[in-house]
């Protein structure tokens, strides 16, 4: 029998997510200089690893030898004391792309929704096509390619689970206010999850009007989900 027969059907049709091709790759493809050429594709952080960062790597490599603790118990009381957290909050996975497909697996499946922008992440619509969910993607108008949360608002249903929201947004680069994005949070009904994609949100935390505090939300029992990295702002990418 031929092995895609045993598959699930949907899983067939799944695109694959192409990641941004590596520098010294293009330099060979194209006969290039590697010190002249920009990469823009994969949002890498240009000014290098945190030096605390991996200065904690160093001393892990002398212990690669051994398997690490797949609770994270140490990283998950320092995240949860930094955001002011109880332990039981925190979840840490392989980059943020893991925690997307995680919550996709624990709320989607057949005959759910997941509502998302037309120009968002496309690991929300990849998530959502894997646990063979409906995508119900609303548009982001030029020229600003921002979220029209009235919009976003009118797609929910009572098929809905899951509404992905980025701020700022990538890859447009456009942002919400936190007023606008609490004022969204709030219309939801209990039947979904909101889920904060807030993996560039340290770029803008100068600007506290742009950054909601979903801190006192969650405590209340409000289904609000809010993704971070170490990936962009930290430099650490590549230590997944």
């Amino acid at each position: 029998m031929d092995i895609n027969e045993l598959a699930q059907k949907h899983i067939l049709n799944q695109p694959l997510y192409v990641t941004g091709k590596p520098i010294a790759y293009t330099a060979r493809e194209f006969g290039l200089d590697p010190k002249e050429i920009d990469k823009l594709a994969s949002n890498e952080n240009p000014f290098g690893p945190s030096p605390k960062g991996m200065e904690e790597a160093r001393k892990a490599l002398e212990e690669v030898n051994l398997y690490p603790d797949g609770g994270s118990y140490d990283l998950i009381g320092k995240i949860a004391e930094f955001r002011g957290v109880k332990r039981e909050q925190i979840a840490v996975g392989n980059g943020s792309n893991e925690l997307l497909d995680m919550i996709a697996q624990v709320f989607l499946g057949p005959g759910t929704e997941a509502v998302m922008g037309k120009h968002s992440f496309a690991v929300y619509k990849l998530a959502t096509m894997a646990m063979n969910a409906k995508i119900i993607e609303v548009d982001m108008p030029a020229p600003a390619y921002n979220y029209d949360l009235k919009a976003m608002r009118a797609a929910v249903n009572e098929k809905t689970r899951i509404v992905f929201l980025a701020n700022p947004n990538n890859p447009t680069g456009s942002d919400l206010t936190a007023k606008e994005i609490i004022d969204f949070a709030d219309s939801l009904p209990e039947t979904c999850v909101l889920v904060m994609d807030e993996a560039y949100t340290e770029f803008i935390e100068d600007t506290p009007e742009l950054v909601p505090d979903f801190n006192s939300r969650i405590a209340e029992g409000r289904n609000i989900i809010c993704c971070r990295t170490f990936s962009k702002i930290y430099g650490l990418a590549g230590l997944r």
